[in-house]
């Protein structure tokens, strides 16, 4: 038998361990870092973790603050916000009120939504178009960052809607997006547009509150078709293209009984092709360069329609963007009754701890956005439970309450609605649960699709609650 010879085996050992620690060095989140900057193919990892006491820092786990947010910060490039309150102010449609007296968000253990209206009315527009549904459709925009991507959460407030309330099809839908894959609430494929979303650099302003448009090149086209993965979206009666034609030209439809041909005049202004006709399939095809897509809308013509217009990386800031005459002629052919906003995950870090910034601002979008949709009542959220690691713990990261405390701010002068979304979840810590029972995903951030449908079944008992007293 042969001796071990222990000099060897602790050479052996020694050498190990130094590639061990020399690996763990290595920032591979960085290394590997994606093209669009918000994550790496391998994340940042500690081979010899166990070998040292644990850390008990807070880890942020792919935090993306939006860049505009980061401007306006720095006041850089960003008159934006001041033109249109400048202009809101011309208007006398600005409205800052930094002292409201207000009615406790919870009853009877449950989060109720917040009015911070002077004559507490705050969803007077909303309850005057319910009533009469029966003849006009009610419609509902719900604008946000990634949270509600994929139509999460606002396919499950449609459905419920829907069911109360009449109304079938999936509302708004862009020409082109980076996420039709991924949604399961509309078959869609399209191809041969260039998208452009806010925060984009832009020849033209053609933002409306959805935050996209696709402009045509050679041949461009889209598809939709019904889906059957909820309720009310198989079919519907109404299908409406928004458009754009600076140079004129021909745009072909069909739904479903064959290609019919328009011809549309040039013109700076929106113009629209509607189609009325029960079907589940909606086809758009054009050979126009230049042709500027605003969006299509499939829906019924009485009922509820709730329109999802997610941008990723959104903090909200860039809705003071909006071009107000673009949102006036589409308001001829699709109006709001509500617009709920969904914002702060891109906000959000785990050091700062006042948000007071962030607070000015989104009182300054939510006064363009009523200058923009006159007609329609606002809906603040607040921001969603958000998970960090402890060592091998998962808890709330410690700022976002001071995040909900200037969202909450910002709703009170800005006189509009609040919900608060973390509160609702279950408030600090909530993350953990909702973790732990397969409702977020692993980033401890984002709603799974079973998250979404709990947490809108939640809200819209909110929602029914106010409509109630």
């Amino acid at each position: 038998m042969k001796r071990c010879n222990n000099g060897n085996s602790f050479l052996l050992l020694l050498l190990t361990l130094i590639i061990l620690f020399g690996l763990s060095l290595i920032n591979w989140t960085e290394l590997t870092r994606s093209t669009d900057k918000k994550g790496g193919i391998i994340k940042k990892f500690s081979l010899i973790s166990d070998l040292y006491p644990k850390d008990t820092t807070v880890t942020e786990l792919d935090i993306y603050i939006d860049p505009v947010l980061v401007s306006a910060q720095e006041q850089k490039a960003f008159d934006i916000i001041n033109d249109s309150i400048n202009n809101a102010i011309k208007n006398g449609l600005y409205i800052d009120s930094p002292v409201i007296d207000t009615k406790l968000p919870i009853i009877d253990g449950k989060v109720k939504i917040e009015d911070y209206t002077l004559a507490q009315n705050g969803l007077a527009k909303f309850k005057k178009a319910l009533s009469n549904r029966s003849s006009k459709v009610t419609r509902i925009g719900i604008i946000g960052d990634s949270y509600i991507e994929g139509d999460i959460f606002t396919q499950n407030i449609r459905e419920i809607l829907q069911e109360k309330y009449g109304g079938r099809g999936v509302g708004f839908i862009a020409l082109d997006c980076n996420a039709r894959n991924f949604r399961k609430s509309i078959k869609h494929s399209a191809s041969g547009w260039d998208i452009t979303l806010f925060g984009e650099k832009a020849k033209m302003n053609y933002f409306a509150l959805s935050g996209v448009f696709c402009t045509a090149s050679n041949n461009a086209k889209s598809s939709y078709r019904g889906s059957t993965s909820l309720k009310y979206l198989e079919q519907w009666d109404n299908s409406k293209f928004l458009f754009i034609s600076p140079k004129g030209g021909t745009i072909h439809v069909n739904t479903g009984d064959g290609w019919k041909q328009f011809l549309v005049r040039a013109s700076k202004d929106v113009q629209c092709i509607s189609t009325n006709k029960n079907t589940g399939k909606f086809e758009i095809k054009t050979t126009s360069n230049r042709l500027v897509g605003l969006g299509v809308w499939l829906y019924d013509d009485s009922g509820i329609s709730v329109d999802c217009m997610s941008l990723r990386g959104n903090s909200g800031l860039t809705h003071a963007g909006v071009n107000k005459t673009i949102a006036h002629q589409m308001s001829e052919y699709i109006d709001y009754d509500l617009i709920i906003m969904e914002y702060g995950l891109n906000a959000l870090t785990a050091t700062c701890k006042d948000y007071t910034f962030y607070a000015d601002y989104m009182v300054k979008v939510v006064n363009h956005l009523r200058h923009c949709y006159p007609n329609a009542d606002i809906l603040m959220l607040g921001g969603g439970d958000r998970g960090v690691k402890k060592g091998t713990e998962i808890c709330s990261m410690a700022t976002i309450s001071s995040l909900i405390v200037s969202q909450r701010e910002a709703a009170r002068r800005a006189q509009c609605l609040f919900w608060d979304t973390r509160e609702a979840m279950g408030g600090n810590n909530a993350i953990v649960s909702w973790c732990n029972n397969n409702d977020v995903n692993k980033d401890y951030i984002h709603l799974s699709t079973k998250g979404g449908e709990r947490l809108a079944k939640i809200f819209v008992e909110s929602l029914l609650n106010s409509l109630d007293e």
